[in-house]
């Protein structure tokens, strides 16, 4: 019951992360619509129409996304609550997780309706987003409280209504770019966005700080338990993402004094704030996942020299556990289905607050070191080939296949090519079937990003496809369910995963940038992007589970 539980747990988070972000798109399009195209509209000039069309567009496609997710999250936990509960289906869909995500699905759908003329219809348009942030509101720590219930609520709504604002309507500010010629209008539509924007910012900051002080309880809860963590990484982000803002601010305040400055900085930097808002947007659905600290007890918090000592560098052991040791004999000899029951028991054992077999830990460090010698040696590879004083540098994507290899061949010991379980009976397992299309899917794509390097693919958009992917991999990292159980420990674990997920992300965003820049203005991410890789290959190398 246990397991089932860390799974629908995750599952749970998953689908709440794409609901977040497409209900903050939905909503931000509508904003946009309303807050600027409407008014704005002769000051758009000819280009008007054709930013109404894209931003409709846009709006119902987040519109139907956040509809055909909230009415899957709303039947995967219908149906979770009637078999763990022995609650019928039908009374499970009357319980009020159904009848607030009901009104979110209904704004959506009203949003879905006036997307097709959103300059139009801006009332329905604003009636729809408040809807859609209102129900949202419901999934938050707030709504589950009994002290402060209705003041943290509004807090709640004003945090969501400012990343709608500001995130939410990027992608159709990045629209009405693309379309706009004329500098007296770009300056107009930037100006009119980043006064937008600037509110978003401010219903962001002051929400957040109102809820950090009723949820974090200490100094100490930033970094000893896994809400003050998450919201540690969230302020990260939003820090970053205030760098680029700004930068923007100042670009669109020189394309209105100077109407021959060319917007593409603007554009390029404003699809760098989206990819790092959205990576934001699955942090807080993450954050639903981990109590807030002022309910986590001391006994449950690590210390900070106990944080310092498990981040301090150790000396990798890469030669790894001897494999006899590793899998013991017995597992090999019993049937499978043994194997699997004591497997099984075994998953059910830690996700109580048990020890991982001293073996488990042992492979498991093992396969990050290597993982970190592959990845740091990429990304002192890269930084070679960028000093333009080693050419035969750029064939580094090619350590992603022998680090895939490496997945392949040391990953699950207890089957062949290594150990003498059949390979095909690997695919019964969830976690060898995960190993091997992590072997599939790394393999993959260094093969591609090596055909790019190589002068093999020649398309813009198979480039763009190594930073989409390396920022998705960090976003990922960010998405996950919290242990309730064994919190301690798994909590210095996730302080790795969570700062590997934010190199990765930035990683990511700097490569996006180096590739959508002008020349002149790659230098900085250039440098930035294959930094990250080496400080994420060092983490590897010295990452420790357990003591």
């Amino acid at each position: 019951m246990a397991v089932l539980f860390d799974i629908f747990g995750f599952l749970s988070v998953v689908l709440r992360g794409l609901g977040l972000a497409a209900e903050t798109m939905a909503a931000g399009g509508a904003l946009f619509a309303a807050l600027l195209l409407a008014p704005l509209g002769p000051a758009l000039g000819a280009a008007a129409p054709r930013i109404a069309r894209i931003s409709g567009r846009l709006i119902r496609t987040a519109a139907a996304f956040a509809i055909a997710i909230g009415l899957a999250h709303l039947a995967f936990k219908a149906a979770f609550l009637a078999d763990t509960a022995g609650v019928p289906f039908a009374a499970a869909l009357g319980a009020d997780f159904v009848l607030w995500g009901a009104l979110g699905i209904a704004g959506a759908a009203l949003l879905f309706a006036a997307g097709g003329k959103p300059a139009k219809r801006a009332p329905i348009l604003l009636l729809g987003a408040v809807a859609v942030v209102a129900a949202s509101v419901s999934t938050t720590h707030a709504w589950g409280r009994v002290d402060d219930r209705a003041f943290l609520s509004v807090l709640s709504f004003a945090h969501k209504a400012g990343a709608a604002l500001w995130l939410g309507g990027i992608p159709c500010f990045l629209a009405a770019l693309a379309c706009l010629q004329d500098a007296r209008a770009i300056g107009a539509a930037g100006r009119r966005f980043t006064r937008m924007a600037m509110a978003g910012v401010a219903l962001i900051l002051v929400a957040g700080l109102g809820m950090a002080l009723r949820y974090i309880d200490s100094w100490s809860a930033l970094y000893a338990t896994a809400y003050g963590l998450m919201v540690s990484a969230k302020a990260v982000m939003l820090g970053v993402l205030l760098c680029l803002g700004a930068l923007n601010f100042a670009r669109v305040e020189r394309v209105r004094r100077d109407p021959g400055t060319s917007p593409l900085r603007l554009r390029r930097l404003a699809e760098a704030e989206l990819g790092i808002g959205l990576a934001v947007l699955f942090a807080a659905a993450s954050i639903t996942s981990a109590p807030p600290s002022v309910d986590v007890v001391a006994a449950d918090r690590p210390s900070l020299a106990a944080v310092v000592e498990r981040m301090t560098p150790r000396m990798p052991d890469l030669s790894g556990p001897y494999y006899v040791d590793l899998a013991t004999k017995a597992r090999h000899t019993i049937p499978l289905s043994e194997a699997a029951r004591l497997n099984a028991d075994a998953v059910a054992q830690i996700a109580a607050g048990g020890a991982m077999p001293a073996y488990d830990i042992a492979w498991s460090e093992f396969n990050h070191h290597w993982s970190g010698v592959f990845v740091t040696a990429l990304g002192l590879l890269a930084l070679a080939h960028r000093s333009g004083q080693a050419p035969w540098a750029r064939h580094w994507p090619f350590l992603f296949v022998a680090l895939a290899v490496g997945i392949f061949l040391i990953a699950d010991p207890e089957y062949w090519p290594v150990g003498p379980l059949p390979f095909i009976d690997g695919f019964l397992s969830a976690e060898v079937l995960q190993h091997r299309l992590v072997f599939v899917v790394v393999a993959a794509f260094g093969a591609f990003e090596w055909a790019v390097r190589a002068g093999r693919l020649h398309s813009s958009a198979a480039a763009q496809v190594f930073p989409l992917a390396t920022g998705l991999g960090g976003a990922l990292l960010l998405l996950h369910s919290h242990s309730v159980a064994n919190v301690k420990e798994e909590l210095l674990i996730e302080w790795t995963h969570v700062t590997l997920a934010l190199l990765g992300l930035f990683a990511g965003a700097a490569r996006w940038l180096e590739l959508r820049l002008a020349p002149e203005d790659r230098r900085i991410p250039s440098l930035v992007w294959p930094v990250c890789f080496v400080l994420v290959g060092l983490l590897l190398l010295f990452y420790r589970e357990y003591d």
